[in-house]
């Protein structure tokens, strides 16, 4: 019996339905309306009896007439764990997810692809070799996998996006949302430019914090290898790189600067085997068509006018106040506020509390 996608995704957004019900129905088959929901089927699919009346709760309730319009308008697709469009190597993980939401093409998650994660705070360094990198695999046909986060993951979709269109960013939250909403553009511009966006938990639902765990283990599950960029001994990305390890995948990490906290959890995976790396042709294990590659040696953050203005006030060891980068480059304090907010993000700045900044080297 074929699997009815809508049946499931109306079921999915009735918030007792878990992905360990979806599984246990899509693996008996009783993935459709026209199916057996008797007690007993479903005990005979290995319900327990609360799980049992769950089930049949939901299905006084669900509504996939609605649950269809809501796809249609979000120009979403639903694929079914067990289905031939499920990403293969996605359904070799612990537990995969029992439906995927995409927008854009579904075939990009069947393609080679690199999962590139780190820290939302990263280095000028980090971000260069996060740019680097997602550029030249993209250009040679390997999709780059992330999160849509602040930091490096954002600047790897944006490298990797106008050059191929080859990246996927799964979200911790439905694909008809934004998160972080300052990421409306890049969501926008990863659509436009043939790219694709991911989600296991339903239409509006929200960024919860223990979807953002889950988010992680689809980012290395869709992956044929990750590399951790930068990342302090607390960043989720080390999460992402457990779940890579976890389901037998190449991992990477790059070497840096073991005084700078953004740099010890990568040092601490290259202490535990993930191979180094630091420009494309060392994915070549991985991905064989990298043998001969590199990335671009001159890869360089771009900054706007007002950007290299403050830029320049600003100095790696004495942190200038804001008001005083306002009056030393002759621009409004609401502007240079603005400014600042995107340069911290992109990891141009660090901020010292008191609203104090300094360049990062």
């Amino acid at each position: 019996m074929s699997a009815d996608p809508i049946f499931l995704a109306a079921l999915d957004r009735q918030p007792a339905i878990t992905p360990g019900i979806l599984r246990a129905l899509i693996m008996a088959e009783l993935n459709d309306q026209a199916a057996d929901f008797s007690e007993s089927r479903l005990a005979a699919a290995g319900l327990t009896p609360d799980r049992n009346a769950t089930v049949r709760r939901a299905l006084e309730h669900y509504a996939p007439d609605e649950t269809r319009e809501l796809l249609a308008q979000a120009h979403a697709h639903v694929i079914v764990l067990g289905d031939r469009q499920y990403p293969n190597l996605l359904a070799e993980i612990a537990s995969p997810p029992p439906l995927l939401y995409i927008r854009g093409p579904v075939d990009l998650l069947a393609q080679p692809s690199l999962a590139i994660v780190g820290t939302r705070r990263p280095s000028v360094y980090g971000l260069r070799h996060a740019e680097s990198v997602a550029s030249a695999v993209g250009q040679q046909g390997i999709t780059v996998v992330s999160g849509l986060a602040y930091g490096i993951d954002a600047a790897a979709h944006r490298a990797a996006s106008p050059t191929s269109g080859r990246t996927i960013a799964v979200l911790g939250c439905g694909i008809d949302q934004v998160y972080p909403w300052e990421h409306r553009s890049l969501f926008e511009q990863i659509l436009n430019d043939g790219g694709s966006i991911v989600s296991e938990v339903p239409l509006g639902a929200a960024p919860e914090r223990h979807h953002f765990p889950q988010r992680n283990r689809i980012i290395a599950g869709l992956s044929r290898a990750t590399w951790l960029v930068e990342a302090p001994v607390r960043s989720g990305a080390l999460i992402t790189m457990k779940y890579a390890l976890d389901a037998n995948r190449d991992t990477y990490a790059l070497p840096g600067d073991a005084s700078r906290p953004q740099a010890i959890g990568a040092l601490h995976w290259l202490q535990l085997g993930a191979a180094p790396a630091w420009e494309a042709a060392h994915f070549q294990p991985s991905f064989p068509t990298l043998g001969a590659v590199q990335s671009p040696a001159t890869v360089s953050l771009t900054f706007t006018a007002d950007e290299r203005t403050i830029l320049d006030r600003l100095t790696i060891d004495d942190p200038l106040h804001i008001d005083d980068i306002s009056r030393a480059c002759r621009l409004d304090p609401s502007a240079v506020a603005s400014v600042i907010s995107v340069l911290e993000i992109r990891g141009a700045v660090r901020h010292h509390g008191g609203m104090r900044y300094t360049r990062q080297s």
